[in-house]
């Protein structure tokens, strides 16, 4: 079993990261731009140093921005049917950010997300991730390590 996360270095992604480290077993490929490289060695260091296997984190290369997040096709092929689990939770939560960086890297970074397990390139046909709009209006993320829970409110027209 392999894991895909989008925005380990960020908020949520490093939590995310730990989590899967502690209790599931598996690959776990992350994006990551090539400039963040060294973000990401250095939480490598912190998983590890928390008594995570870093070693089975592998930084996948590409872009929020691109189609297919900007993983080369080379990669695709040599993982096709490998991940059965896609977390998508890069952003950009910069309240500076001006609307056309926010309208790039959310909403088209969640359409370039979506298309990349959507095509069928190597990720499993059968994985659990869903896509669309979601049917509830409120969402509760918990991240019991550090006894903090976030609440999000979503509104869909």
């Amino acid at each position: 079993m392999a894991y895909f996360v989008t925005g380990a270095t960020g908020f949520i992604g490093r939590y995310l990261v730990q989590e899967l480290l502690d209790n599931r077993e598996g690959e776990i490929f992350v994006l990551c731009r090539e400039g963040s490289k060294g973000r990401l060695e250095s939480l490598i260091e912190d998983w590890t140093a928390e008594g995570g296997d870093g070693s089975r984190v592998t930084p996948v290369i590409g872009d929020l921005g691109e189609p297919d997040l900007g993983v080369t096709h080379q990669w695709i092929t040599a993982h096709a049917g490998e991940v059965e689990h896609f977390f998508h939770v890069a952003a950009i939560y910069d309240m500076a950010a001006s609307d056309e960086m926010n309208e790039t890297m959310n909403v088209g970074g969640t359409r370039n997300a979506i298309g990349l397990p959507d095509e069928g390139y190597g990720f499993s046909n059968n994985a659990p991730a869903i896509f669309g709009l979601p049917s509830f209006s409120r969402v509760r993320i918990a991240i019991p390590r550090d006894n903090m829970t976030t609440s999000i409110r979503l509104r869909y027209p």
